[in-house]
């Protein structure tokens, strides 16, 4: 390889990482406050994420056309059933342009039982949501425990969950 395609190989890497470290800052740290939002659901009715203080609760940012969020419903979904009764709950926040319209003929061959958002631009903004699908694991004190970028293993999830139950319970994991 020659010097000039060298050098220009490690301009694009380090302009890559650079822009890569950005991002990154600019979603935040954990322990974060979640940023609040009030987003309508798919009846009209509107839901805050504050209704969920003291509770763990996923908010799960998708999409009816993103391959990756559909492949990953059936795990959540079953999480969902799993913990609902100890009160985890998930907001599915559907990024969709057409709102409503797209939504409900996705969910009515859907699996999915827990609520459905419907997404405005200023929340998408406020969690910095660039890809789907895009989570955050908000602890019952109100902060952000943890970011998962991609479809999220169930295995990590379920761990994440019984450590923010057990914390907020007092007992050690």
């Amino acid at each position: 390889m020659s010097q000039k395609k060298i050098f220009i190989a490690l301009c694009a890497a380090a302009l890559a990482a650079g822009f890569f470290w950005i991002r990154l800052r600019a979603r935040g740290p954990l322990s974060a406050a979640a940023p609040a939002f009030e987003l309508a659901d798919t009846a009209g009715q509107t839901v805050s994420l504050s209704q969920f203080k003291g509770r763990p609760v996923l908010v799960n940012f998708w999409a009816t056309w993103c391959p990756a969020c559909r492949e990953e419903i059936p795990a959540l979904e079953s999480v969902y059933q799993r913990y609902r009764g100890a009160g985890f709950t998930i907001l599915g926040v559907s990024v969709d342009e057409g709102g409503k319209t797209a939504v409900l003929p996705f969910l009515a061959g859907s699996p999915i039982t827990y609520p459905v958002l419907l997404c405005d631009p200023e929340t998408a903004d406020a969690y910095h949501v660039y890809e789907l699908p895009d989570s955050f694991l908000i602890g019952p004190d109100g902060k952000i425990a943890r970011h998962y970028v991609g479809p999220i293993d169930p295995t990590d999830l379920e761990n994440d969950i019984l450590k923010l139950m057990s914390k907020a319970s007092g007992k050690k994991t």
